[in-house]
């Protein structure tokens, strides 16, 4: 009943929805001259039930390399969320683009952003990478800025040789006062 009324909606037809799943329920769904059907109402237009199509054409893009086998050519899937307006839920919709990746230093698994070119390169290849936002392997928590590997902070070397050398001073400037 629910896949004949999205039918119905995909089809063009503008109808009330408690109105005609009763009458799909009785499986007696007939059109008027006006291709409008029994028991949606006449006069009053603001039932009229639309959903709304949007097109993204997106001059940067946020993506996941996937690819580099081909030459200065990056293959980079992007995940966006799309929502369902029957369902009211948000899916993953998964598209793949060709980028132009000049100095060729991507590699599987970056998260890179793209930029769209205003002419296409070639059939395939319309966008260009703009940026490498997040190597991989190396994470780097965008909040603090400092490396991690999943929820811990990587301390570098140098930094805990640094924090060494602050609690060292710190306890000679403790003595020498006292």
């Amino acid at each position: 009943m629910l896949e004949n009324y999205r039918n119905l909606v995909a089809l063009g037809h503008q109808v009330y929805k408690p109105a005609v799943i009763t009458q799909l329920e009785q499986e007696e769904l007939w059109t008027r001259g006006g291709g409008h059907p029994v028991g949606a109402p006449l006069g009053d237009q603001s039932h009229r039930m639309s959903v709304p199509r949007s097109s993204v054409h997106a001059k940067w893009i946020v993506g996941k390399v996937i690819g580099t086998a081909m030459q200065k050519t990056a293959k980079v899937r992007v995940t966006r969320l799309v929502l369902d307006p029957y369902l009211l839920k948000y899916f993953n919709k998964r598209k793949t683009y060709f980028a132009h990746d000049a100095l060729q230093q991507c590699t599987v698994g970056d998260i890179v952003l793209l930029k769209a070119l205003p002419v296409p390169r070639t059939k395939h290849v319309k966008h260009e990478l703009a940026e490498i936002v997040f190597k991989v392997g190396r994470v780097i928590d965008p909040i603090t800025g400092k490396p991690c590997a999943g929820t811990t902070y990587l301390e570098s070397p140098i930094s805990s040789e640094t924090t060494q050398l602050t609690k060292t001073l710190e306890e000679l400037n403790i003595s020498s006062t006292q």
